[in-house]
């Protein structure tokens, strides 16, 4: 059993990865600004982890700090780039600080595989790769993980740095601004027009859930020092192919709606996920196909006024 501290635990990943630590079971502290309510058998902490005097009280005795706060999402991240590295750069540095002072020894970061290699003129995209994004969100995430180096290596912290792709599944809220398949899924579900900005050509690196979840679990055991790790299902989909899939698994036709190209959007990114294969032992499991039926029977069990399915 480890004692471990999950920050920006209330959400998607958070909840997910908390259900999975309780089960392998963890002792599990949660901090995070937006708790709707207590969670059984978890230490629930209501705080900022911008916060250096919360920070410090919560990692007396961790074993194991999982940092998946971000204050932003790639399409607003733009909008005030000093917002972006003061909250999510400066509060990364409070989390070291605070870790390092308590003697908590190890640390994994959710990093992002979709924003940080900017365009990328070659797929699979592998992690060394000199990443040049086009969004602050993504510059954001490599200086954090050089930081998360620098700890490592003047203090010997041990960090594990894990790139994910587009996570999607069960639980996630298709109104955060991320996760374009719950998005539409929820849209198809009500009847709703899906709006895409551009042609639905631009193609993502989609995992699910589950797979990322196991993805930390074996991060959290890992001897390594330092690694920075792809975490995606290593295929490419178009937004286009995925409204395919939805159609295919509703058995309807969607009603969708073109808009104009974002500047945040990167036209393709897919990732090679064979250094995680060869550090941690990991793989993809679930399919698009069957993560998107999985994803379509959570949200119409969740939702008993769906408009398509009565």
């Amino acid at each position: 059993m480890k004692k471990v501290l999950v920050l920006g635990a209330s959400g998607f990943l958070g909840k997910s990865l908390i259900a999975k630590l309780k089960e392998l079971g963890n002792k599990v502290t949660a901090l995070d600004r937006n708790w709707p309510k207590t969670l059984e058998g978890v230490h629930c902490v209501v705080g900022d982890f911008c916060d250096q005097e919360c920070l410090s009280e919560v990692m007396k005795g961790q074993d194991v700090v999982f940092h998946l706060v971000s204050t932003t999402v790639p399409a607003t991240s733009n909008d005030s780039p000093i917002f972006d590295c003061e909250s999510n750069i400066l509060g990364s540095l409070k989390v070291l600080e605070a870790m390092k002072e308590n003697g908590v020894a190890k640390i994994i970061f959710a990093s992002s595989g979709g924003t940080v290699y900017g365009i990328p003129q070659n797929t699979p995209t592998i992690e060394s790769v000199d990443g040049y994004p086009i969004s602050a969100y993504g510059i954001g995430k490599i200086a954090i993980e050089k930081y998360l180096y620098l700890y490592s290596h003047l203090h010997g912290i041990n960090a594990i740095a894990l790139r994910l792709s587009n996570p999607y599944g069960p639980g996630q809220d298709p109104e955060k601004g991320q996760g374009v398949i719950a998005a539409f899924v929820k849209r198809a579900l009500h009847g709703e027009t899906i709006e895409i900005w551009g042609d639905g050509s631009v193609v993502r690196d989609f995992v699910y859930i589950d797979d990322v979840i196991d993805a930390f679990v074996l991060a959290m055991e890992a001897s390594s020092k330092f690694e920075v790790l792809n975490i995606g299902s290593g295929k490419g989909k178009s937004l286009l192919e995925i409204l395919s899939v939805i159609e295919s698994e509703l058995k309807l036709k969607l009603n969708i709606e073109f808009k104009d190209t974002r500047s945040c959007d990167v036209p393709r990114i897919e990732l090679d996920v064979s250094k995680s294969r060869e550090v941690l032992g990991w793989l993809p499991r679930c399919s698009l196909e069957q993560g998107v039926s999985n994803l379509v029977s959570y949200m119409i069990n969740k939702d008993g006024k769906l408009k398509t399915f009565g």
